[in-house]
């Protein structure tokens, strides 16, 4: 009981807090629109549930499919597509329940779900010489989705600050799973003081978080199911085979890199490392002065490490 009067405490001083900073309302959905709802493509999976993707260049025979992490969606992908669709096919998916795609009321939102989703789609695509990038939960969503897809599709795998060891899971997901906090907060306190605050965890360098991006958080979290979603996925992060996990990956024979921000406050440097050392041949890049999200806070060098490894390590696919 004493946890929980704890943390109704700081709820509390949170929204005080929120009103000292003037950041007491949400700003309204801008609509669909201007984040280029327009330009994505739907996969209907199961033959209802709606997923909205971006491709670029898809008459190349070699693809990069972008998974996005816990709370995020595609569009975080985008300075990375911009660089990378002249030389291959360049498909970021919202997964399901987050950005663009369908919430639905289901309760199944596992790894598991999404990479059997994942493995549907690239079926559904007839996609070949596939590259998976995936970011924190999402880089955990590519290696099951590796070990779920029979033929030799996937041709190497890039894991940016990847999902991969059991930990104690980070704030803002303990909030989540916790009944009742998991309800009151979202209605108490505005989507932009809670955007605001998580970005602060994810990112080092805070002067790298925008009005815009705020902004654009703030759209997807108010589009319908977007909460529930969160929270089901919260509760289901945690695989219950961790260990069968791990023993896949460590015996992974593909080419695999691992990027991760230097000082990374939601999945500590020393998991990389360890991955690192646990898949043997893996690469290995620390981007200096970054946070969880190099891909956003560190664009260039995350781009100029991908690159090379792809060069090298894939060349094929050039």
């Amino acid at each position: 009981m004493k946890l929980i009067y704890k943390i109704i405490a700081k709820t509390v001083l949170a929204i005080l807090l929120g009103m000292a900073l003037g950041c007491c309302f949400n700003p309204p959905a801008s609509g669909l629109e201007v984040l280029g709802a327009s330009s994505y493509k739907e996969f209907l999976y199961q033959g209802t549930i709606s997923i909205k993707y971006r491709e670029h260049n898809p008459g190349h025979p070699c693809t990069l499919l972008f998974i996005h992490g816990f709370g995020a969606a595609s569009h975080y992908w985008r300075a990375l597509e911009d660089y990378f669709a002249s030389s291959y096919n360049t498909i970021a998916l919202d997964l399901k329940g987050f950005g663009y795609s369908a919430k639905p009321r289901d309760g199944k939102y596992r790894l598991t779900d999404q990479a059997e989703l994942l493995t549907a789609f690239i079926q559904e695509k007839n996609l070949r010489n596939i590259i998976l990038v995936g970011h924190s939960m999402g880089g955990a969503v590519a290696l099951l989705t590796t070990f779920r897809v029979k033929e030799p599709l996937i041709k190497g795998l890039i894991l940016l600050d990847n999902a991969s060891y059991a930990q104690e899971p980070p704030e803002f997901i303990r909030l989540l799973r916790t009944p009742v906090l998991n309800r009151l907060g979202p209605a108490l306190l505005p989507d932009r003081f809670l955007v605001r605050r998580l970005l602060q965890q994810v990112f080092w360098d805070k002067e790298k978080i925008t009005d815009e991006m705020i902004r654009t958080y703030c759209t997807y979290l108010q589009l319908p199911g977007a909460h529930y979603a969160l929270r089901q996925t919260a509760y289901q992060i945690v695989p219950d085979n961790v260990d069968e996990i791990i023993d896949q990956t460590v015996r992974l024979k593909l080419p695999v890199l691992i990027i991760w921000g230097e000082n990374d406050q939601i999945l500590a440097l020393s998991s990389g490392q360890r991955l690192h050392y646990d898949i043997k041949k893996s690469e290995f890049v620390i981007i200096p002065e970054s946070g969880h999200n190099p891909h956003e806070e560190k664009p260039a060098e995350t781009i100029r490490a991908m690159a090379s490894f792809l060069s090298r390590r894939i060349p094929a696919c050039l």
